[in-house]
């Protein structure tokens, strides 16, 4: 009747320890921030444009919610409007913002031809 006993009281310590070893490995991914910055300073290049793409990815394994992302692309020229931004995202697991910002102003000195390389 011991050997018995203590037969099933180790059957059930492997069982109930094996499951809390694999317990982590299951566990979903949460409360995760991802934060991805990227700022474009073209301010006094002469006048050319430029035509900028940038691919950004983040990928959460096995995420169970409450992840989120943060991505901003920034662009600021003085090409009177010619240059642009182009910001491809793709974040897996998480939900947020993709912003892309293209701050492009017109500089006389290059817009003007009066005024042209002066």
């Amino acid at each position: 009747m011991i050997a018995k006993y203590l037969s099933l009281l180790t059957l059930t310590v492997v069982t109930f320890g094996s499951f809390t070893a694999i317990a982590p490995a299951f566990a979903q991914s949460n409360g995760n921030t991802i934060n991805q910055t990227d700022v474009y300073d073209g301010m006094g290049i002469g006048g050319q444009p430029t035509n900028r793409t940038r691919n950004s990815r983040s990928r959460i394994e096995n995420s169970g919610g409450a992840n989120v992302h943060n991505d901003i692309q920034i662009g600021v020229s003085d090409t009177c409007g010619r240059s642009k931004n182009t910001n491809n995202t793709e974040h897996t697991g998480s939900t947020g913002a993709s912003v892309s910002v293209n701050v492009d102003v017109c500089n006389p000195i290059y817009s003007n031809p009066a005024t042209n390389g002066r």
